[in-house]
């Protein structure tokens, strides 16, 4: 059983979806009960573009595993995906007071807060990304936009100087600080 849970899921993270939609159906008679099963199958349906239904299972799939962050966070980011940003905002929130050092899991809620026109919130769950992983990109490209849409290109500098002095070799802070001066 753990070995063809771990070949779903390295299928679906290599976007093999083809494959992991035929070990799905494959294993869906004897491991279809599983939350854990329910849970993939649910990415899986995501990946395919059938949002409605992935997030329904993994609705099912949270009545059985209620104290599972990556569940709450799954569910808010289809749900963000399908416009409702308040019940998404819901989620990942609930996600974050399971885990709170889980970076990817503010960047969400930044992304969320910015749907929702609230992006004084969301600069600071964007520092908070940084702060719990000092090497999460994705959070800095963010943060340097609200920046320099909040008309603080020299605070936007001052996050890639900062992050250039903890790693001075790293090309993308030195191609974002250079980018940040040129605002």
């Amino acid at each position: 059983m753990n070995q063809d849970i771990k070949s779903i899921r390295s299928l679906l993270k290599e976007n093999n979806l083809a494959e992991a939609g035929n070990e799905i159906e494959k294993l869906r008679p004897n491991l279809g009960s599983l939350p854990i099963f329910q849970g993939f199958e649910a990415i899986y349906l995501s990946k395919t573009d059938i949002l409605d239904q992935a997030i329904a299972l993994m609705a099912e799939v949270l009545e059985r595993m209620p104290h599972d962050w990556s569940v709450y966070y799954n569910l808010a980011y289809w749900l963000r995906l399908k416009g409702h940003f308040r019940a998404a905002e819901q989620g990942i929130l609930k996600s974050i007071r399971i885990s709170p050092m889980n970076p990817v899991a503010y960047f969400l809620y930044a992304q969320v807060l910015s749907n929702q026109e609230r992006h004084a919130e969301a600069t600071m769950a964007l520092f908070k990304s940084i702060e719990l992983d000092n090497l999460f990109y994705p959070a800095y490209v963010s943060l340097s936009t609200y920046l320099a849409l909040d008309n603080r290109p020299d605070l936007a500098v001052q996050l890639y100087q900062t992050a250039l002095d903890t790693d001075p070799e790293n090309a993308f802070f030195k191609q974002g600080l250079s980018q940040a001066k040129g605002l």
